[in-house]
């Protein structure tokens, strides 16, 4: 299932979207960046020892198009 970003700005236009393409969708969710998955939207979870936000561009090198993204990280 295509879901759009136009969709998501439509429905919660109260997020923030960078670089917004009204055009750019996504067809998975994906949380773990060691594993291929096209078309992905990237979940990073953090924990006590880990962070997910320092693996978004191992993500986008394993078929992420799209991450969601803290607002306090660098």
């Amino acid at each position: 299932m295509k879901i759009y970003l136009k969709e998501i700005k439509k429905n919660y236009p109260e997020m923030e979207i960078l670089n917004y393409d009204e055009e750019q969708y996504f067809e998975n969710f994906n949380h773990d960046s060691r594993i291929e998955v096209e078309k992905s939207l990237f979940i990073p979870i953090t924990g006590d020892k880990f962070d997910g936000h320092d693996y978004v561009k191992g993500a986008l090198s394993n078929g992420a198009i799209l991450s969601l993204f803290q607002r306090d990280r660098e």
